[in-house]
């Protein structure tokens, strides 16, 4: 399956949408990937 879009459109789209909800519920939105990959616990979602 090859992508439809470059992978750097496509992340720069994902971050706008990000934003964008953040901005409109209020919430911040944290990147759990990252947590994932470095196994660093999520203490500030607690």
């Amino acid at each position: 399956m090859q992508p439809t879009i470059p992978y750097d459109r496509y992340t720069q789209e994902m971050t706008q949408v990000l934003a964008f909800i953040a901005a409109k519920t209020g919430l911040p939105l944290y990147d759990l990937e990252k947590e994932y990959h470095t196994g660093t616990p999520a203490s500030h979602l607690a």
